[in-house]
Order: C-alpha cells, then sequence, then structure tokens
C-alpha cells in the first residue's frame, strides 16, 4: 500500500510523509493530478502542473530531506497536454520511485477520451519507471493497452475497479467468467459495511459512504439507475443492507468485459 499526498506545501508534506514513514509505510506518492476544481484552484493536484518551477522547488525541498522512496501521478497538465512537456525534465532531475500519467488534463475531469499518443509521448521522455492510469474498464481496454505499450512498467486501476471489484481478477486470468459472483459480491460488501462500522460514528456516516459506492457499483448491473435510485432514499443503514440483499438476489450481474 502506498500512501498519496495532496499537496503544496513542501513542510507539511514532510511532516506527514515522515509520519507515515514511521508506521511502517516504504513509499510515499505525491499527487499531481486531482481534477477537482476546489483542488486545481488552490495550486494541488492537477492545478500545480502550469507552475513547474513551484514543482522543481517541492521535489528539491521535499527530496533532499525525504528518506524514503517518493513517486508521482500526474495528469498531462491543468489546462493543455502541452503543460506536461515542460514537468517532465524537472521529474527526471529527481530520484523518483516511478511517475504514474493519467492522460487527461485536469478541466476534462473524467469526461472525453483518454490521449494515448500523448501518453506514448510521456512514456518515452519519462527516464523513472512509467505507470499508465486511465479508463481500463475491461479486458478489451486493458490488451489494447498492453499491445500498445508493452514496455511500460505498470497499470493502475481507478474508477473501473470501483464499478467492478473483480476486474483485476479478470485481468490476470484473461476471462470474464467469475465463479459464485453474486456471493464473493455480497461479502466483499458486507466486509466493507462493517470495516467501516469499525472506523466511523454512526451508522449515518456509513450509509453516505456506501451510497457514494453505489455510483460505481451499479454501472455493472441492468437495472443500474433504478438501483441506485432506491437506494438514494434510504435512510436508515438497516434498510440499506436490507435493499441491497434483495437487488443482489433479484439481479444478475451483467458486467460488460
Amino acid at each position: 500500500m502506498v500512501p498519496q499526498i495532496l499537496s503544496n506545501d513542501p513542510e507539511a508534506f514532510l511532516c506527514l510523509a515522515d509520519t507515515l514513514l514511521d508506521l511502517g509505510y516504504r513509499e510515499i506518492n505525491w499527487n499531481l493530478g486531482c481534477p477537482f476544481p476546489m483542488v486545481a484552484k488552490k495550486k494541488r493536484g492537477s492545478g500545480l502542473l502550469p507552475f513547474p518551477d513551484k514543482i522543481d522547488e517541492m521535489l528539491e525541498r521535499v527530496c533532499e530531506r525525504f528518506e524514503g522512496r517518493l513517486s508521482v501521478k500526474t495528469r498531462l497538465g491543468r489546462f493543455s497536454a502541452q503543460e506536461i512537456k515542460h514537468c517532465i525534465p524537472i521529474f527526471n532531475r529527481y530520484p523518483l520511485a516511478r511517475v504514474i500519467v493519467h492522460p487527461r488534463t485536469g478541466i476534462q475531469m473524467y469526461t472525453g477520451c483518454v490521449d494515448v499518443e500523448a501518453f506514448s509521448a510521456c512514456s518515452m521522455d519519462i527516464v523513472h519507471p512509467v505507470v499508465y492510469n486511465g479508463d481500463i474498464n475491461t479486458i478489451a481496454s486493458f490488451r489494447s493497452l498492453v499491445d500498445r505499450f508493452p514496455g511500460i512498467d505498470g497499470w493502475m486501476l481507478g474508477r473501473g475497479l470501483l464499478a467492478n471489484p473483480f476486474l483485476p481478477e479478470m485481468l490476470q486470468r484473461n476471462d470474464v467468467s467469475i465463479d459464485r459472483q453474486s456471493e464473493r459480491f455480497i461479502r466483499f460488501h458486507d466486509d466493507l459495511v462493517n470495516g467501516y462500522l469499525l472506523r466511523f460514528c454512526g451508522p449515518g456516516h456509513v450509509l453516505d459512504r456506501m451510497k457514494g459506492f453505489w455510483r460505481y457499483f451499479s454501472e455493472g448491473w441492468t437495472n443500474g439507475p433504478k438501483v441506485v435510485k432506491r437506494i438514494r432514499k434510504t435512510n436508515s443503514l438497516k434498510r440499506y443492507r436490507e435493499i441491497v440483499e434483495e437487488v443482489c438476489s433479484e439481479t444478475q450481474n451483467n458486467i460488460n468485459c
């Protein structure tokens, strides 16, 4: 597990990174990819990409003092895919463990297509191990990327994994069939709820968190919009769990891979 820090303050970054190092983590990832406007407008996440000098200053101050491994996750830019060209020489000057590239701009959020041509150019110019991130949702999309970029050092799953918790297994086996899919999903779901009950203060917080997950879970269900609508109207965790049990028994999970 690699913790990720969203910051533009080297002292704050180092304080948290050193604390995580003391807890046993060996690599910290710096988030230069978050596209959300409330973050980017504060020059955090992808909002820092138009300011390569600030990225350089941050990396210089962090790398000279941090004793763990540091990696970076980035987008192509905030406003333009050209912004990454000014950042890559800076990344190359520092001892980064890896650079993870999501080939969209920040203002794209998660809309439109990933720019595989821009990613190809980035992967050739970055001297560190390169990891691809973005729109790996199916076996077909993954195989297409593997064929296009055989030399890539790794692959990161994002929203595709939230929508389909079985996706890593499918990719590893190159097979869409999953044994006991409904049973395993229910067990996974219940483990998630029970884990949150141990961490959050009260069932209301757990219910809110689980409602957020169904935005993704529902993408693989035949009647996903109806399921989400039922779940969003729920005001009690008990009733929520009853609805989930009902839809899992009534609905065939139809994941398009």
